[in-house]
């Protein structure tokens, strides 16, 4: 499940959602149709970014930089994309936030499970059952 708004300062805030609804993370995606490439976009969209806490910022260009041949170049954490290679990277993102969400939510319960375990092992519960088992 994708959500998008159009946001001052990028042109789409994407929001991936997993099948249940749950955020999965946000993607802030930026578009030039110009000839020519400019660094100052690389701060602009890092600046917008931090500000509402995205996970990826992806810039969608027809002009690459000129020292780069491939369709796609990660510059100072932002992703820079032609616009050829824009969609096959958006749902290369989208499923790596999903299944990123997927592994943290399986994650954030193992701690939990092991604390619950710990302390039951450790209390007088356990060696009661033990010892009755023994006998």
């Amino acid at each position: 499940m994708v959500e998008a708004t159009v946001r001052a300062g990028a042109d789409i805030e994407q929001r991936v959602r997993s099948q249940s609804g749950q955020k999965c993370g946000t993607i802030l995606w930026e578009a030039k149709d110009t000839k020519h490439w400019s660094d100052a976009w690389l701060t602009k969209l890092k600046d917008n970014q931090r500000a509402i806490g995205a996970d990826f910022g992806v810039i969608v260009t027809a002009a690459m930089p000129n020292d780069v041949p491939e369709p796609f170049v990660r510059r100072e954490d932002v992703i820079v994309v032609n616009v050829n290679a824009a969609r096959p990277l958006a749902e290369m993102l989208r499923l790596a936030l999903i299944e990123l969400h997927k592994a943290r939510q399986m994650s954030a319960g193992k701690g939990e499970a092991m604390e619950l375990i710990y302390n039951y092992v450790c209390g007088p519960q356990f060696a009661h059952r033990l010892k009755a088992v023994v006998d």
